[in-house]
């Protein structure tokens, strides 16, 4: 008796690819070095990760009550220029804050020798219970995997400053865009560009008064 083999199916595997600038090449390349991988395998793991994970959720609602704060803000909560009391009145009043990972962990490398600063940063997220939503664009090096999006929403580049030192804040900035949140900042700089690009940013001192102003 004679069997009929079926012909042995072999896997198929396709080649991705991405361009990718001299300096974001030069990052992945370190970042593979970090981890001892090579860099087919990195970003092999690195993408299947990314599917993998349970996607965050998502916010699209546009409100002009929707605040995300900027890191160089969390000094002018400290010192007391922005009350806390008013941020926890604005909740009611149907104001809703969003943060991403970036200030989180900015929070978190506070380092211990400003223990108190950061024991007080922690005290205000915790008071206030912002929203942890996605950052839009993901940046090698930044980024944490799962709490970004891949690709970018198309602000970040044109927020970083010539040098390229504001890479946080671009992602922060991209992110306020994107999903229509007003940011609030002391960078007057970033403010502008932030304007020019459609979206809405605005200094400490006039976010106090627009929720001084609702509050009556």
């Amino acid at each position: 008796m004679m069997l009929n083999k079926e012909p042995t199916r072999v896997q198929e595997n396709k080649v991705v690819l991405a361009k990718l600038s001299r300096e974001e090449f030069t990052r992945l390349q370190h970042y593979c070095e970090l981890k001892g991988e090579t860099i087919n395998a990195a970003i092999k793991h690195i993408v299947m990760t990314e599917i993998d994970k349970p996607s965050i959720e998502p916010i699209s609602i546009k409100n002009s009550k929707n605040i995300m704060f900027d890191t160089n803000s969390f000094d002018k909560i400290l010192s007391g220029d922005i009350p806390i009391e008013l941020i926890k009145k604005s909740i009611s009043l149907g104001y809703r804050y969003f943060i991403t990972h970036i200030q989180t962990d900015e929070v978190s490398n506070i380092p211990d020798n400003k223990k108190d600063k950061r024991a007080k940063l922690v005290l205000f997220l915790s008071a206030v219970a912002p929203s942890l939503i996605p950052t839009e664009s993901f940046v090698l090096g930044y980024t944490r995997w799962g709490y970004g999006k891949l690709g970018t929403a198309g602000y970040y580049e044109k927020l970083l400053n010539e040098n390229k030192t504001n890479i946080r804040d671009a992602i922060i900035g991209d992110t306020a865009i994107k999903n229509g949140f007003i940011i609030v900042t002391e960078d007057n700089k970033f403010i502008n560009k932030i304007e020019v690009l459609g979206g809405t940013a605005i200094t400490s001192e006039d976010f106090i008064s627009k929720l001084e102003k609702d509050e009556k």
